[in-house]
Formats: structure tokens, C-alpha cells, sequence
């Protein structure tokens, strides 16, 4: 049987797992394209032409590039 401390951290954990990717209703990208841009960043394409081509900030494809943002998506 979980304690009340446990379920709370289990139900963050959901919350929060469930506005991740293309569940954010922020999220400009999805994990198809995100798995184009890292494909691009691996064949040498520049941060900002990646960037362009998808009307994002470049700091958005160096977040991906370091795996702060999108870190599940693989290719």
C-alpha cells in the first residue's frame, strides 16, 4: 500500500511527464521533425539554418543538440 507522500509524487511525476514533446501546448515542434533536426546537427547542418528552416530560435536546436529539450527522441 502507497503512503499519501508516495501517490502525490506519483501523480507529479504524471502531470509532468504528460506536457512533455507534443503534449506541451506550447511546443512548436514535433517528434518527427525533431528526429529531422537531429539527423541534420549529425550531418553537420549549422544551428541556424536548421532553425530557419523550422521558424525556431536557434537556441531552441542547441537545446536539442545538448539534450536539455527532446532527450527521448532518438535517431
Amino acid at each position: 500500500k502507497h503512503t499519501k507522500e508516495a501517490i502525490a509524487k506519483m501523480s507529479k511525476a504524471k502531470r509532468r511527464e504528460g506536457n512533455r514533446g507534443e503534449n506541451n501546448p506550447h511546443s512548436k515542434l514535433k517528434a518527427e521533425q525533431v528526429k529531422e533536426i537531429k539527423l541534420a546537427l549529425k550531418n553537420g547542418e549549422t544551428d541556424y539554418k536548421i532553425a530557419k528552416r523550422y521558424k525556431v530560435d536557434h537556441k531552441t536546436i542547441q537545446s536539442i543538440r545538448n539534450g536539455r529539450s527532446w532527450g527521448s527522441i532518438t535517431i
